[in-house]
C-alpha cells in the first residue's frame, strides 16, 4: 500500500525475513538523549524467544519503507492488545498512520 503524500510504502512484517531489519533499525534509531521509544532492540530481541511471545500474529506488525529504507515500524509487545509505534527522524507524521493501523491490527 503507497502512501503517495510521503513516498512512504508500508507493508506487513515477515517473521523469518524481516527480524534482523527490524532490529537493526531499533538499533539506528535509538538514542539515550531523546529516548526515542520504550522499544529497545534488545526487549524487541527478547520478546521474539520468550515463550509467550505470540509468533502466529507477527504478520500483523506493519513495516513502513522510503525507498528501501525502513523508516517506521508498528508491533506489539507479547501478544496483540498494546503496540509499539517507533519512526526514524523526520518521519513523525507517519504516526497518526501508524496508530490507525495499530488500532485496526491489535485490538
Amino acid at each position: 500500500m503507497e502512501n503517495p503524500r510521503y513516498g512512504v510504502v508500508q507493508r506487513r512484517y515477515k517473521l523469518l525475513e524481516d527480524f534482523k531489519l527490524a532490529y537493526t533499525f531499533l538499533t539506528e534509531v535509538y538514542s539515550l538523549e531523546t529516548l526515542n521509544s520504550y522499544l529497545l532492540p534488545e526487549f524487541f530481541e527478547y520478546a521474539h524467544t520468550h515463550p509467550a511471545f505470540n509468533h502466529k500474529l507477527t504478520h500483523r506488525f506493519g513495516l513502513w519503507e522510503d525507498t528501501g529504507r525502513l523508516v517506521g515500524l508498528a508491533c506489539y509487545e507479547m501478544d496483540i492488545g498494546e503496540s509499539f509505534l517507533v519512526t526514524r527522524k523526520g518521519y513523525s507524521m507517519l504516526l497518526p498512520e501508524m496508530l490507525a493501523y495499530a488500532e485496526k491490527n491489535y485490538p
